[in-house]
């Protein structure tokens, strides 16, 4: 019963968003998406500034996965496509109160740093904005950032105190404009892309540190 209420659940969901794909993405297409989805919701105009009153309670979400892929069909990527993008989503993001998520590539600036590390300074290695792939306009422009990745691949054994396995996601908010940054120790789950946080502190997880990983299979 509660396998087939989730799948209920989760087509509810699904029927509620509107997918589309695109393996190339311009900026001029880009705002004309934002601005169909907006109107089928509200209302929009233009004086010195974009005005927009929302006609309803939905949540309106955008996601960009990844960055990297938004450019106008040509084989490099190009930074300054990738930037014009980031603007576009802070300009729409100020004027509508739309909400966007965007995933961005890191570059492999961790596991080269970790080369020039002792085995004791791996145990707190987070990454950095310095870290994001091909543009860092993108962290500027954002309200949130939250860093990951996976420590087993730097055949560490514990990140701030924690047991690593290749279920173990470290995560580093760097940036909240409305709160704290954090380090946050968090797992994911088989295949299907959930990540979760750990919910207590690295002593108490070491103890149960068995139990958790049964939960993940």
């Amino acid at each position: 019963r509660l396998i087939n209420t989730a799948i209920d659940e989760f087509s509810e969901l699904y029927n509620r968003i509107n997918f589309k794909f695109y393996s190339s993405l311009s900026l001029n297409t880009f705002e004309e998406e934002l601005n169909e989805t907006l109107l089928k919701n509200g209302t929009l105009s233009y004086g010195n500034e974009m005005i927009y009153k929302q006609s309803n309670n939905k949540l309106l979400l955008t996601i960009i996965d990844h960055l990297s892929l938004v450019n106008d069909g040509s084989s490099d990527v190009n930074k300054k496509q990738m930037d014009d993008i980031s603007n576009a989503i802070k300009k729409y993001r100020n004027a509508t109160k739309m909400s966007f998520i965007v995933t961005q590539q890191l570059t492999d600036g961790v596991e080269a740093q970790a080369k020039l590390k002792k085995p004791s300074e791996l145990e707190r290695i987070i990454v950095g904005n310095s870290d994001l792939r091909d543009t860092r306009n993108s962290y500027h422009d954002a309200d949130i950032v939250i860093l990951m990745f996976k420590p087993s691949k730097l055949s560490i054994e514990k990140w701030f105190k924690y047991k690593i396995s290749k279920h173990f996601v470290a995560a580093y908010v760097s940036k909240n404009r409305d709160g704290d940054t954090a380090i946050l120790p968090m797992l994911e789950k088989g295949a299907y892309g959930i990540i979760n946080s750990i919910d207590i502190d690295a002593d108490n997880y070491n103890l149960k540190y068995e139990d958790y990983y049964k939960n993940l299979k």
